[in-house]
């Protein structure tokens, strides 16, 4: 399954890279070491920074709500700010005045 939405994300569809990162959050719970929760959590993370570099505002929310917040301003000053719903809503507007 983890393929399919592999492959999903690298045709840039930020719903392919989250739910990569949702499959591996959900097999933290199917293992017992620390060792094996924890590269799972660094999948997880790796296909939310995937996510966030197509511009996806989910992935975003994901990480701040997340253990990897800390990362967030890392992410900021290297993709850049979240685009908001709002933003996209004030794009069609201006659009459509045109």
């Amino acid at each position: 399954m983890a393929h399919y939405y592999r492959l999903a994300g690298e045709a840039h569809d930020p719903e392919g890279w989250l739910q990569l990162a949702s499959f591996y959050f959900s097999s933290t719970q199917l293992v017992e070491a620390d060792k094996d929760k924890e590269s799972l959590r660094q999948l997880g993370y790796e296909a939310l920074e995937e996510g966030i570099k197509l511009g996806s505002l989910n992935a975003y929310e994901r990480v701040s709500a997340g253990s990897f917040a800390y990362k967030l301003p890392e992410l900021i000053k290297k993709y850049g700010p979240m685009i908001t719903i709002d933003y996209h809503r004030e794009v069609e507007r201006q659009l459509q005045e045109k």
